[in-house]
């Protein structure tokens, strides 16, 4: 059945149709989880958990859904990369159905660290879609920017995350006036190489640090994948000088090909990534929003 799974999800991933960014999608996602933990079954019948959904989020059938997600459910299932699928007859003699069921969130005693390192080389990549699980935080070593594990699961294209960082920061300059030249330069700065990164006028990698293991992208064919890997953290806090003195007792326990964890921008020496951990650099009596763009 795993086997089977497998093959029907990459056989449907290539297409573009749905877009798992928008969303409706995220929408349609934590329903689909919500309706699923609820069932407590392994394998749920496709079709009757479609006809749950528009009855729980308001279309008027199946073909109204399958019309806001622009494909058909089965198709919108088997590009989310916690879903296997699997097509089988309920009982013998009636018609084949497709039944899907979703990964479980593994107890923490059997966490295994893993970095994911996405090589974006053209701009078709960034409509990979990443699910991040609420443990793990994305990095991006040439702006030096982190977005923090913020407690919730988030389910993005690439595009969208770099859209959703640049709106966050740009919100965080424009609500905080009292910041200093130099602190509004380097958050700009970062703003503008998001808009380059969108652009890919230069080859770059998206890195996703997840304690327990479950963050994964739709297409992993450009993904390195390190497992059982090493955190130490993020180096936002520690100078050049711990940095180097880390390197050898990480580079003598991590797997070879892991790298350093990237470093958050940084404004006034205070940590300023995006979107969850905007907050450390704005004033402590000021409320924190996060905030996702949708391109």
């Amino acid at each position: 059945m795993g086997q089977h799974a497998q093959s029907l999800t990459s056989h449907v991933t290539t297409r573009r149709g749905i877009d798992l960014g928008h969303q409706e999608a995220q929408r349609l996602i934590d329903e689909l989880e919500t309706l699923y933990a609820m069932s407590r079954s392994e394998w749920l019948a496709a079709d009757p958990v479609a006809s749950l959904l528009c009855a729980q989020l308001g279309y008027e059938d199946t073909a109204e859904l399958e019309d806001a997600l622009n494909g058909e459910f089965a198709d919108f299932l088997a590009m989310l990369p916690t879903v296997d699928l699997d097509r089988r007859a309920p009982q013998p003699g009636a018609p084949v159905e497709l039944y899907f069921r979703i990964h479980p969130e593994p107890p923490r005693e059997q966490w295994a660290c893993t970095r994911l390192e996405y090589k974006v080389e053209e701009p078709k990549q960034l409509w990979n879609v990443l699910l991040k699980s609420p443990y793990a935080r994305v990095e991006i070593e040439a702006l030096g920017l982190e977005i923090c594990a913020d407690g919730r699961k988030r389910t993005d294209t690439v595009w969208n995350y770099l859209s959703g960082a640049a709106l966050d920061l740009g919100m965080h300059v424009q609500s905080n006036r009292g910041m200093t030249d130099d602190a509004t330069d380097k958050t700009v700065a970062v703003i503008e190489g998001l808009a380059a990164l969108r652009d890919v006028d230069e080859h770059w990698t998206m890195i996703v640090v997840d304690p327990s293991g479950m963050s994964r992208f739709t297409d992993m064919e450009r993904v390195t994948v390190i497992e059982n890997y090493v955190d130490i953290g993020s180096h936002v806090d520690r100078d050049d000088d711990e940095v180097e003195a880390k390197k050898p007792a990480e580079e003598s326990s991590a797997p070879q090909e892991g790298g350093a964890s990237a470093a958050d921008e940084k404004v006034d020496d205070a940590p300023l990534a995006s979107p969850s951990a905007r907050a450390a650099a704005a004033p402590a009596d000021e409320p924190s929003e996060s905030h996702d763009a949708k391109e």
